[in-house]
């Protein structure tokens, strides 16, 4: 992941929604503060796991679609659950074993679950965080 910007965030993933955005590298959002995000920018995924909230996963932002750009099949899906942004990323890495939220600089910010959800993080945390992943 060398070549990434020192500008990062942070999108919690639902539980049931980890394997297919683990499989299919996007990200689907009705987030308003993804509209400032740029291809380059790092994204850490944090999810529910038996270990509580872990990192499953992290990449570069490759592509942003806005919902005027959604293929037919996925119109649906974003209807029903309000999304008007897909995030497409580029390489996608998965980590295996997830790593808990708490044992790593993340825990320093002082929030958690849906509180972390497009937290955006930048220089020393932001590689404080990719060391340890890398």
């Amino acid at each position: 992941m060398e070549g990434y910007r020192v500008e990062g965030h942070v999108l919690v993933v639902r539980e049931e929604w980890v394997e297919r955005v683990l499989s299919s590298a996007t990200y689907y959002t009705g987030l308003r503060a993804a509209r400032g995000w740029r291809p380059g920018d790092v994204v850490i995924l944090v999810a529910r796991t038996e270990l509580g909230q872990s990192i499953v996963g992290y990449g570069i932002i490759s592509r942003i679609r806005r919902r005027e750009e959604f293929e037919e099949e996925e119109e649906v899906l974003f209807k029903e659950h309000g999304w008007d942004t897909a995030i497409e990323l580029e390489p996608l890495v998965p980590v295996k074993p997830p790593i808990p939220v708490e044992e790593t600089p993340l825990a320093g910010l002082g929030v958690r679950g849906r509180y972390l959800h497009g937290r955006k993080i930048t220089g020393e945390l932001l590689e404080a965080v990719m060391d340890l992943l890398r």
